[in-house]
């Protein structure tokens, strides 16, 4: 951010945070109030903090477009605010404006504003790389556009010539949609690696130019300093430094991070892994069909969404209970009628709604399993965490489904008398509520009617959000 990429082995950092934190310092720095190193941690601190804010409702409005349920969604987004990984949402790093980047282009993909979400999504890779996987995301939206098209004039028309021709006509568009939004989500990229190149592979900028502490710091560490010796990926046909400099400066490769020594930092990453699996699966069950047919379904009968025993229920019955059930919230009056809850596969709602859901859900499914199944395979294990809860939205709504699905009220009917609640010192109590942790209050207050998986969860987020504070705050290993 001070002296922008001095070192090679920074490459693998994009820059559109620090870009954005630094342009903002040299501009408040003119008021010079604070020298420039001050307005960079107060820039980076408050960009992040308002990019949280702003994501944290982002979030909760694409629950509510995808989902189509509002309680799932609100929970989901008050978990994102104490997920494991959130001191990374808070110090300079640049997961928030990633998340940020990525959830509102999956918001507004959600509203058919396909250009300007490949747009955004442009800038999610611009911030991160892992942002490229979010490309699937508009290649997805196209293909299931492409197919309803395709499908609709099948059904409606008899093949012929000029029917023949009309469906190439449309494999056409809808190649060259998906060429376009591609591009517009990889510009930035080639941008930047064509930066890289200038910078580390023609002789444009010398070490002369840093500051000496910078030069010295990077030959005590054997760091390539912008004007040694270009490196071999300088050599090559498409001179791409992104693989180069994971690969040899940080160690990234298949299996590569497999050692004894890195058991700790599996443990640290154990429990993101198997919620990630464990959201997978449960999605996965909802509705297999879907999965099957890639999320590409624009039919299904809706007796493949409600369980085949019991008696029918008409569309008045779905309707009624679906306003009852969905908006359940585990802190007021339960449902009247648990039957009717346990005989609906997605939190009370049925119909075209619940159809609609899984088809939505599929792709998201797929990008949290591609995303955890790379990490376990390439990467620094214990850059998992912050990786998948900056990137997928299924995980806040897994906890969350789990949260409202889980709730069992206290009863004092006869021979079932109720829980104690759990204990909690009253200046803790006291803390929570001056701090308005109102979430947090209710559910340490409701601790025994809440499922052992989302006790679990939440202990998980919790531990992980507290610990990770003070660790990082310290200095001490984190993730």
């Amino acid at each position: 951010m001070l002296y922008g990429y001095t070192y090679e082995n920074c490459v693998a950092f994009f820059p559109c945070y620090p870009l954005s934190v630094s342009t903002l310092a040299r501009i408040t720095s003119t008021i010079g109030i604070l020298h420039f190193s001050s307005w960079v941690l107060l820039i980076g601190m408050t960009l992040n903090i308002v990019l949280f804010l702003m994501t944290s409702l982002v979030l909760f409005r694409l629950g509510k477009a995808v989902l189509g349920d509002e309680d799932v969604a609100f929970y989901g987004s008050i978990l994102f605010c104490i997920n494991p990984a959130s001191i990374f949402m808070s110090a300079l790093y640049s997961e928030t404006m990633f998340s940020f980047f990525l959830f509102y282009a999956l918001l507004i993909l959600n509203r058919k504003a396909t250009f300007m979400a490949s747009i955004l999504i442009g800038f999610s890779v611009f911030t991160r790389s892992n942002g490229i996987v979010g490309i699937g995301f508009i290649i997805h939206k196209i293909v299931k556009i492409f197919v309803k098209t395709f499908s609709q004039q099948r059904d409606s028309t008899k093949m012929n010539s000029s029917n023949v021709f009309h469906s190439l006509l449309l494999v056409l568009k809808t190649v060259f949609k998906i060429v376009i939004y591609l591009l517009t989500s990889l510009i930035p990229f080639g941008l930047y690696q064509y930066y890289i190149y200038q910078k580390f592979c023609l002789p444009s900028s010398t070490a002369s130019d840093l500051p000496n502490h910078i030069v010295t710091y990077g030959r005590s560490q054997g760091y390539k300093i912008v004007g040694d010796e270009p490196s071999s990926w300088c050599n090559q046909s498409i001179a791409l430094s992104y693989s180069y400099i994971q690969h040899h400066h940080w160690g990234v490769g298949f299996l590569a991070y497999y050692e004894l020594k890195q058991l700790p930092n599996f443990l640290l990453a154990f429990p993101v892994i198997l919620l990630s699996f464990r959201s997978c699966w449960y999605y996965f069950t909802q509705n297999k069909n879907s999965f099957f047919r890639l999320g590409l379904n624009v039919k299904q009968k809706l007796k493949d969404d409600i369980i085949n025993s019991g008696p029918e229920i008409s569309t008045h019955d779905v309707r009624t209970k679906k306003r009852t059930v969905s908006r359940n919230d585990p802190f007021r009056e339960e449902a009247e009628d648990d039957s009717l809850k346990t005989r609906i596969k997605w939190n009370g709602c049925t119909g075209s709604d619940n159809l609609s859901a899984h088809s939505k859900l599929v792709v998201y499914v797929f990008h949290l399993a591609a995303l955890t199944v790379f990490g376990c395979l390439f990467m620094h294990i214990q850059v998992l965490t912050r990786l998948l809860f900056s990137s997928s939205p299924l995980l806040y709504w897994y906890v969350a489904t789990v949260f409202i699905q889980g709730y069992k009220p206290p009863t004092t009917q006869a021979g079932n008398r109720p829980k104690q609640d759990l204990l909690i010192p009253f200046f803790i109590q006291k803390l929570l509520t001056t701090m308005r942790l109102n979430f947090i209050n209710k559910v340490f207050s409701n601790w025994p009617y809440l499922s052992f998986e989302f006790r679990m969860c939440f202990i998980y987020f919790l531990t992980y959000c507290v610990i990770g504070t003070l660790m990082f705050a310290n200095f001490l290993p984190w993730t």
